[in-house]
């Protein structure tokens, strides 16, 4: 089981789209541009920084 803390929710690629939705920045990714949810994860998480 992956840990929630390493998932799209808290990655620093997890970008708003609009109002409800988020896509991922990361071009490295797989799921680059695709909608992503806060569970989703894969290799190329990188932490969100909290000032941002």
């Amino acid at each position: 089981m992956v840990s929630e803390k390493k998932c799209c929710g808290t990655c620093r690629y997890h970008l708003r789209d609009d109002d409800v939705d988020f896509i991922c920045d990361c071009e490295e990714s797989e799921g680059y541009g695709d909608y992503t949810m806060s569970q989703d994860c894969c290799d190329c998480y990188e932490a969100r920084n909290i000032e941002e």
